[in-house]
């Protein structure tokens, strides 16, 4: 993981915490997949992300005509796939028996390229971290559904994909309405700037600077009650999560009376 607690690529349900996303990673779902991207939202990374096989250069995808030229020394005699893809951003959980599948001679050969290799970190560091997937899984494309990522990995389940749908757009939602409060308070400060720096405190505000009068209420009113209901749904799903048939239900995996996480 990466060393700063809180950052847009952490899971947006959790806060961006990774503090929250070490105490609510599901260690079972580990070690039955092998591999885990801790991010659960596509965005970037997914379904499709990487094109080896694609010349032009991409100014959001630097490493992307790169991968291809570099495939031969990372996964020697294995051919370069069509498309790599995983949600970003090289933060992962892998199994100890997943590890120790690939003999250390490979982990000292990919150490022995990030010596050599004459890319700059930052380029080195973007194809690994759209090739993580490939090592663990041999698989180039690792894209679960976030209900499956935050129901089977943290044990968060809001109950169907839809509803992952909804807590995004209310936070979406929640986020309009602070920038609107936000440009009406600023509003509201240069109106009383304005006033105090005219005569008398009587000179006239120029129309587009006056706030509407009440909407801060009405918008404080809204951010509440926004953000108590996504704070009540995420409640909600932690105590679903405890059920592990729902966990198995939202992975779509198999599951039987009896069985655990």
């Amino acid at each position: 993981m990466h060393a700063h607690q809180f950052t847009w690529h952490n899971n947006e349900l959790m806060d961006g915490d990774a503090a929250l996303m070490v105490r609510h990673l599901s260690p079972e779902r580990v070690s039955r997949l092998g591999y885990m991207n801790l991010r659960c939202h596509w965005e970037p990374g997914c379904p499709e992300w990487l094109y080896p096989g694609e010349v032009t250069r991409n100014l959001e995808k630097q490493e992307q005509h790169i991968i291809a030229v570099q495939w031969a020394q990372l996964f020697p005699g294995e051919p370069v796939p069509t498309i790599l893809s995983q949600p970003c951003c090289a933060q992962f959980a892998v199994s100890k028996e997943r590890i120790l599948m690939l003999p250390k001679e490979r982990y000292i050969a990919l150490r022995r390229w990030l010596y050599d290799t004459k890319l700059d970190d930052y380029i080195s560091g973007r194809i690994f971290e759209y090739t993580w997937q490939y090592l663990f899984t041999g698989a180039p494309i690792d894209c679960p559904s976030i209900s499956a990522c935050y129901c089977d990995g943290y044990g968060l389940c809001l109950g169907s994909p839809e509803a992952y749908d909804l807590w995004m757009e209310l936070r979406h939602w929640l986020g309009e309405l602070r920038s609107e409060l936000l440009s009406w308070w600023e509003k509201a400060d240069l109106v009383e700037q304005f006033r105090k720096n005219s005569r008398g405190g009587s000179g006239k505000v120029p129309a587009q600077f006056i706030p509407v009068k009440g909407r801060d209420a009405v918008l404080e009113y809204n951010i509440t009650a926004t953000w108590s209901r996504m704070k009540q749904m995420r409640n909600d799903g932690y105590e679903l999560g405890k059920d592990p048939a729902q966990r198995a239900l939202e992975a779509g995996r198999p599951w039987k009376a009896g069985d655990g996480y």
